[in-house]
């Protein structure tokens, strides 16, 4: 099969997009060894923890953002896991009223 310079292009950008998001979405790799915690990020919002020290990803409502998904993974000890699930097909944008927490582990 022959394809033109550009089909060839369209092919090889389709495939590295398609690697990154599976990377993004951690489809492609396993959690890391020995991962102590998992946080579920559910809200596109960008609300701050309400209780600090609970070791809970929960805001509002039973949802976890992002800023507090990091906030707890750098409280609890070893390596940690950071999923998404949001609801709806749409596409998500996560667009934080400030900057994010440093990752520290």
């Amino acid at each position: 099969m022959y394809y033109t310079r550009t089909a060839r292009a369209k092919w090889v950008l389709a495939a590295g997009l398609l690697a990154a998001t599976v990377l993004l979405l951690g489809l492609g790799s396993a959690p890391p060894a020995g991962a102590s915690t998992t946080f579920l990020v559910n809200s596109t919002s960008d609300e701050p923890d309400a209780n600090t020290g609970d070791g809970k990803c929960f805001v509002q409502n039973a949802s976890c953002t992002l800023r507090v998904a990091i906030h707890k993974a750098n409280a609890s000890p070893g390596a940690d896991i950071i999923n998404f699930s949001i609801a709806g097909s749409e596409v998500h944008t996560i667009t934080p009223g400030s900057a994010l927490p440093t990752i520290t582990e």
